[in-house]
């Protein structure tokens, strides 16, 4: 199936409301131009591109393991939203494999220095899902980024987030290992964070909130400034048997599921 395939399949399902695509081993370059649908899905597959033209109805944009198509030299995924007024639900995005484009701005998701970049360009966001990697999030990347110079720094820089001053309720962070750029990251957002009505915290692999890990994340959000008095810290174990991003399609599929990110509901055998 080609892209000129794809193109003439949506054009000829004036109804259509939602559309998978799993394992697709040529490139996927997907232009979604519908009057109806309201989700697209696309999983484990090679994608050049995607781009939203125009898509009135769109409530969700879904990617996992969405790697790009251009062989060795740009292994990158261009992402392009244009007309979508209802989009609610974005990602997963990961940094060195996705670039978005909203309108006339472009972010290459390179650096988690990006982070406020990207958090600008969605002022309403109200669920914010940030997954740590296998080294933990990186903050400042620069050989002396263990100073408190670089951390302020950073914290100065993104002070100035709508969505996080104004607009996130919930914070999930995944993959948690308890490290140093995980901790200020975490303490930026209980204290910049005024309607944060959730904090969810899930330990990577191999830790338990009983262990070292738990209790040292505990003291240190402890000494934070909490921006929002109301706000619920909760610390979890991962369910799940590995590191990694775990995705449940069936779930995210699901529009009566509030939430595609939520994996917490979803059976092992869904994953």
């Amino acid at each position: 199936m080609k892209e000129g395939d794809l193109a003439f399949l949506l054009d000829k399902c004036p109804v259509l409301e939602k559309l998978l695509i799993v394992g697709s081993r040529w490139p996927v370059c997907l232009r979604v131009q519908s009057g109806s649908i309201l989700c697209v899905e696309v999983c484990t597959a090679i994608v050049s591109e995607i781009t939203v033209l125009h898509a009135p109805c769109l409530e969700r944009l879904l990617l996992w393991e969405a790697w790009g198509g251009g062989g060795l030299t740009n292994m990158c995924s261009r992402v392009k939203i244009g007309h979508a007024p209802k989009l609610r639900f974005l990602g997963f995005l990961v940094p060195g494999m996705h670039e978005l484009e909203i309108g006339n701005t472009i972010i290459k998701l390179g650096k988690a220095r990006m982070l406020p970049s990207f958090l600008r360009c969605f002022p309403n966001v109200e669920t914010l899902y940030i997954q740590s990697d296998n080294d933990g999030i990186k903050l400042w990347e620069t050989p002396s980024s263990h100073t408190g110079e670089f951390k302020l720094k950073f914290l100065k820089e993104a002070g100035s987030i709508e969505c996080v001053q104004n607009n996130i309720k919930k914070l999930v962070f995944r993959e948690c290992r308890g490290n140093r750029n995980e901790l200020y990251f975490l303490k930026f957002i209980a204290e910049h964070a005024r309607v944060l009505e959730e904090m969810v915290i899930v330990l990577t692999n191999g830790c338990s909130p009983s262990d070292l890990v738990c209790a040292k994340l505990r003291t240190f959000m402890a000494c934070a400034k909490w921006a929002s008095v109301c706000c619920k810290l909760m610390v979890f174990q991962s369910s799940f048997h590995q590191e990694g991003t775990t995705r449940c399609h069936q779930q995210a599929f699901d529009l009566s599921n509030q939430d595609p990110f939520d994996v917490s509901r979803c059976p092992r055998g869904n994953v």
